[in-house]
């Protein structure tokens, strides 16, 4: 196996994890659906599948504080997504910069460990560790690590060092090895997707996390659309109450049934 081979499977597993693989066991518990096949199952070790469904979102790229875990706590999340994202004039241009990218991603763990992890702990929220930018950046077939075996052995590094620095910290819960192995177009997310889509990972016994909390507004459900029809032309304001948050929370206290 080549690593661009390597990289091309570990960017289609990490894009399946973030809702599939975390099925904990309880394949034996999801609902017959008329005319459908019987639902993925795998094998998991005893202490994996007897833990408890987890649901929740995914945190800011920006900033994130104590009262992002106690609203996050008031709305019943029992986990969150964690993105790890060069943000800043600091880290700007270092995702193709082997070099820089390495000090972002000390810098980064050191944020991790020192500011993130133990909120997790104090509010029982634990994170799931995301590699939000790919090394080397996009282009080519989504990701220049797919393409270059310079990118994609330096890939392998940063995970290394991801594990090897993170290994024993209470408050990590697992590991998304990369965000969105391809990207084209933006998300489109509305009350009735997240109506429907929670209802069934809820039906499946499913983890999940809602993408995304307190980062981009247009899918932020504190806020609303107060004008234009695209991603590009929207504006937004905030909001205590709406349909998507109605939505988001209905699907967290469903899943704690």
């Amino acid at each position: 196996m080549t690593r661009r081979d390597f990289c091309i499977g570990v960017a289609a597993v990490a894009e399946g994890l973030r809702v599939v693989a975390a099925m904990n066991g309880r394949a034996a518990r999801s609902p017959s659906v008329a005319g459908a096949s019987d639902p993925v199952k795998a094998q998991y070790t005893s202490d994996v599948a007897a833990r408890p469904p987890v649901r929740g979102v995914m945190l800011s790229q920006f900033t994130v504080g104590e009262d992002d875990f106690r609203t996050l706590k008031e709305w019943g999340a029992t986990v969150a997504r964690c993105q790890m994202y060069p943000v800043g004039e600091r880290w700007k241009g270092k995702a193709s910069d082997t070099e820089g990218f390495a000090a972002w991603l000390d810098w980064k763990l050191g944020v991790l460990k020192g500011e993130a992890l133990p909120l997790a702990r104090k509010y029982g929220i634990p994170l799931v560790v995301d590699l939000h930018v790919p090394p080397g950046g996009r282009g080519g077939s989504g990701m220049k690590m797919l393409d270059d075996p310079v990118w994609a052995g330096f890939f392998v590094d940063c995970w290394r060092k991801i594990a090897t620095q993170l290994k024993g910290e209470g408050g990590v819960y697992a590991y998304d090895l990369i965000n969105e192995p391809t990207q084209f177009g933006a998300p489109k997310v509305c009350d009735r997707w997240i109506a429907d889509v929670g209802a069934l990972l809820n039906a499946y016994g499913w983890d999940w996390c809602y993408h995304a909390f307190r980062e981009w507004p247009g899918w932020s459900v504190e806020h609303v659309v107060t004008e234009g029809d695209s991603a590009a032309t929207a504006k937004f304001a905030p909001s205590a109450d709406n349909s998507r948050r109605r939505a988001l929370l209905s699907a967290l206290r469903d899943s704690r049934k």
